[in-house]
């Protein structure tokens, strides 16, 4: 689109230097391993399902409310639970309304059964706060899952290591019987 417009160097120059639009998904800061990413900006549920689904590979929880505008939030509940959300803080004049259009979804029960929360904060720090703590909590969580999973695969390799020394046994008992019955 620009080519003989812009020289290469500067297009160069631009893609390493360029850090975003302020307010969309821009990287605020990370601590003890959470990062937070603004997108105030995505002020919409179209622009929030759009935010979300650049974050898909990894867990998100979203911080979701403010002004009421007067628009639907089914879009954004579809969003919420098409995405890898796993908690929603909610704050300010939309949370409920927010809040009503997920539990409406279809996907509300089976959602809240796989863990995911909601957490309703009117003061937005403490939102963050809320925030923070619910991706500390996932993070431990999934070290757990980690560790489990790793400790089942060891006890099916134990498993069938046991299963194999049995069946060389067995084959060794079945061949020392049948060379025992021929040659008597």
């Amino acid at each position: 689109a620009v080519d003989g417009l812009v020289s290469d160097e500067t297009i160069r120059h631009v893609a390493r230097t360029f850090g975003g639009v302020e307010h969309r998904l821009e990287f605020v800061r990370e601590v003890k391993g959470v990062t937070f990413i603004n997108g105030s900006i995505d002020s919409s549920p179209t622009r929030t399902a759009a935010a979300l689904s650049a974050l898909a590979d990894r867990p998100v929880v979203l911080i979701a409310g403010g002004y009421d505008k007067h628009i639907p939030y089914e879009p954004l509940a579809e969003a919420v639970f098409a995405s890898s959300v796993h908690t929603v803080v909610l704050t300010g004049d939309t949370g409920k309304r927010i809040r009503e259009a997920m539990e409406a979804h279809p996907l509300w029960e089976t959602k809240r059964t796989e863990g995911f929360r909601v957490i309703e904060e009117d003061v937005f720090e403490k939102a963050v706060q809320q925030a923070a703590e619910a991706a500390k909590a996932n993070r431990r969580a999934e070290r757990a899952e980690v560790r489990y999973e790793k400790k089942k695969a060891e006890l099916a390799d134990v498993r069938k290591r046991n299963a194999e020394r049995r069946d060389d046994a067995n084959r060794r008992k079945f061949r020392d019987r049948v060379f025992k019955s021929t040659n008597e």
